[in-house]
């Protein structure tokens, strides 16, 4: 997986302790109480966000006009030195500002930057429900916004920690912005789209994963294929699946086999769609997947299928003579199926790859009115190709064919 991982770091120093009984509402003045400050003393904070990160560059031109651009660039795993803070943040007990309802309140501020912490808690559990920690400074004319939001961490006196590495059960959300402005340009820089994060010592990754589009391709009318597919669970939790749901229960498209509900840690298991077309037209429908994880426990995979177009073939032949090869994308085996309106003859399949070459070249001889199914084997190179059968000298059909 291509990613654009860079590293966000701050320290948070806390140097004294809070007294926790403070009115609902009323900002913080008193005596301390030692006893009442539920974290470590210290409470150091640097993480790293991984994902994807995108720069917009707006420029004037001669007569004033926008030249406007936008690249996503990905990067290897070394950060970039300037998505750093270039100053350590320090939080010490006179940047408390008020212990409310709301929860506890921490700011600072100075004339180039600015830096808030928000913690509410859940001190039953031992849990903070909500961190959420923004940062605004200024370095070189370039303006830099940083927000980062969590929820479902466990505290106490020694430690701040997460129950699970499941991104999805503690990640709220991120932002990332450094804009950098003259007279004539502007270029903003935003990060989106996590991937991953490591925080308080340990790496948090998406623990739900399986594909986004699954798509059928091409069916002979009123012919039905089932697809098997995958669903990771990489957390070090079990991933209970809570429901399945098509968002169109007339589409084409059936839930076969979801009888996956429970995932064990760095593991996986399969679920079955069957795509069962009955007009000649393009099938679109979403699945819809709901799981137990607290922030995020909802995904969609988008199905698409469609009906193989009658096929010109010489005269002779019928209408309906068409070919299929299932599955498609296959890798080197697969079935060939052909549909004939009548018997044929010195049936010939080729396979051309993308350069034009001939790679397969299988006789067949005679086949049958109806449906003929033959299994074939296909090139091991990953690609796509066109596959062409004739009967003799006449034309039958013709097939892209993905080789994955």
């Amino acid at each position: 997986m291509l990613a654009f991982p860079f590293a966000v770091k701050f320290k948070l120093l806390i140097a004294g302790l809070l007294l926790a009984s403070a009115l609902p509402g009323r900002s913080f003045a008193g005596v301390i109480d030692s006893t009442q400050w539920p974290f470590p003393d210290t409470i150091s904070i640097t993480y790293t966000l991984s994902g994807r990160f995108t720069t917009h560059l707006s420029q004037s031109v001669q007569g004033g006009s926008p030249i406007d651009s936008t690249w996503t660039h990905w990067n290897s795993e070394t950060p970039l030195a300037f998505l750093s803070p270039y100053t350590i943040t320090t939080f010490s007990l006179n940047d408390l500002k008020s212990i409310d309802s709301s929860g506890w309140h921490l700011s600072k501020s100075n004339i180039a930057s600015s830096a808030s912490l928000d913690l509410v808690l859940d001190t039953n559990k031992h849990e903070i429900v909500k961190f959420f920690f923004h940062e605004w400074f200024l370095h070189f004319q370039y303006n830099n916004y940083y927000d980062l939001v969590l929820s479902n961490l466990s505290y106490n006196k020694n430690a701040i920690d997460f129950t699970n590495n499941d991104l999805w059960r503690h990640f709220v959300s991120t932002y990332y912005s450094s804009d950098y402005q003259t007279s004539k340009s502007e270029t903003k820089e935003t990060f989106c789209c996590i991937t991953g994060l490591s925080i308080f010592g340990k790496t948090l990754v998406p623990g739900f994963q399986t594909l986004s589009l699954l798509d059928f391709g091409p069916l002979i009318l009123n012919m039905n294929r089932d697809s098997t597919f995958a669903i990771h669970n990489f957390s070090d939790t079990v991933l209970t699946v809570l429901a399945y749901d098509l968002l169109n229960h007339d589409s084409g498209f059936f839930l076969q086999d979801t009888t996956l509900h429970s995932i064990p840690a760095q593991d996986s298991g399969t679920i079955t769609i069957r795509f069962l077309p009955t007009k000649r037209q393009t099938y679109f429908d979403t699945i819809k997947i709901v799981t137990d994880q607290e922030v995020t426990n909802s995904y969609a995979i988008s199905l698409t299928g469609s009906v193989q177009p009658l096929q010109s073939v010489a005269p002779g032949l019928g209408l309906e003579s068409l070919i299929q090869v299932s599955p498609n994308p296959t890798t080197d085996h697969a079935t060939l199926r052909i549909t004939a309106a009548s018997n044929l003859e010195a049936v010939t399949l080729r396979i051309y790859d993308a350069a034009a070459r001939l790679v397969v070249s299988k006789s067949f001889g005679h086949l049958s009115a109806g449906l003929n199914e033959i299994p074939i084997e296909l090139p091991s190179t990953s690609g796509i190709y066109l596959a062409r059968v004739t009967a003799g000298e006449r034309a039958v059909g013709n097939l892209k064919i993905v080789v994955q």
